[in-house]
């Protein structure tokens, strides 16, 4: 399922080497990250999912097989906590976890699920929306042509979106 690539660390490289990512191998790169952020200052945690609407101290484990979690920097300026992540992940998860995420992604139909639960959201909330509503609909509600957000379609856009990322376990989708 994999291939080495060029832009990935040693460890990396060695995980990939066969050709193959198993989950046994996703899941080690991910701690090792964690392990590695904790160390250069930060908390790390889960984030919510279907079930479990407080996060627990561990990441989370999607219905597809992907771990979600958030970090903290604790006492790091920004730019600081921005370079420890970037070597954190550099070192231990870019290429594996782009690799799985391929590998566990949302099928065509998951997504349109996920614009229908948006359109719905919002439909509730008064807007017009299709049944089953495209990117640049939905995006159009809290972003007109201009790309300026929009007052108050934002609020309910934002909630809407929140709420879906969080059903659908699909982090920062917007639709």
């Amino acid at each position: 399922m994999a291939t080495a690539s060029s832009g990935a660390s040693e460890y990396q490289r060695a995980i990939l080497k066969d050709g193959v990512l198993t989950f046994g191998e996703y899941e080690r790169s991910i701690f090792d990250e964690i392990a590695c952020l904790k160390a250069a200052g930060f908390e790390v945690g889960g984030v919510p999912l279907p079930g479990r609407p407080k996060p627990g101290p561990d990441p989370a484990l999607t219905r597809r097989g992907e771990y979600q979690y958030v970090s903290r920097a604790l006492a790091l300026t920004e730019s600081e906590a921005e370079a420890r992540r970037t070597h954190c992940s550099e070192s231990f998860t870019s290429v594996i976890r782009n690799l799985w995420f391929e590998h566990v992604a949302p099928t065509q139909a998951d997504l349109q699920a996920a614009r229908d639960a948006i359109g719905a959201c919002l439909r509730g909330a008064g807007f017009t929306v299709s049944v089953h509503p495209g990117t640049q609909e939905l995006l159009a509600i809290a972003f007109p042509p201009d790309g300026k957000p929009t007052n108050p379609a934002i609020e309910p856009y934002t909630t809407c979106t929140q709420s879906v990322q969080i059903e659908f376990e699909l982090p920062g989708f917007r639709g």
